[in-house]
């Protein structure tokens, strides 16, 4: 059975609402050979509902305008955190790739350290981002 402590708020680091959808590529996260997750905390100076509003549509619409930013990526997600007192993180982010190569590259382009690092400065704790990476998960019930 479960673990009642696990199921407590308590424990709870972050809870997110459904995803918002932000790049969505035909084939998506079944055509991914890698996914990269996130769990973000906001920056402090910024009050809760500014921080999702600008990761929802600024910095959401930097990855949906940019080409360069939007092409390597085959699906991306933004799981908004929901108010819950003492949660230690703000939302999580999933963007899936074709491999680590591919990632890789895409974090090397222009618009990277040009647009995406100064608003992640901005809106996000960067010092507190916690990232995975990971392949396609393994299916044990189908």
């Amino acid at each position: 059975g479960w673990d009642a402590g696990l199921l407590a708020e308590s424990r709870a680091s972050v809870i997110t609402a459904a995803p918002t959808v932000i790049v969505e590529r035909a084939g998506g996260k079944a055509a991914a050979g890698l996914r990269l997750t996130a769990i973000l905390r906001h920056n402090a100076a910024l009050e809760l509902p500014a921080f999702h509003a600008h990761w929802r549509e600024h910095h959401g619409d930097l990855y949906r305008s940019v080409p360069a930013l939007n092409e390597p990526v085959f699906h991306y997600d933004q799981n908004h955190g929901i108010d819950l007192p003492g949660a230690e993180f703000d939302g999580v982010t999933e963007q899936w790739f074709e491999s680590l190569a591919a990632w890789i590259d895409s974090i090397c382009v222009p618009e990277q350290s040009g647009l995406i690092d100064p608003d992640v400065a901005y809106f996000l704790e960067p010092a507190s981002i916690s990232y995975l990476l990971s392949g396609q998960p393994t299916v044990l019930v189908a």
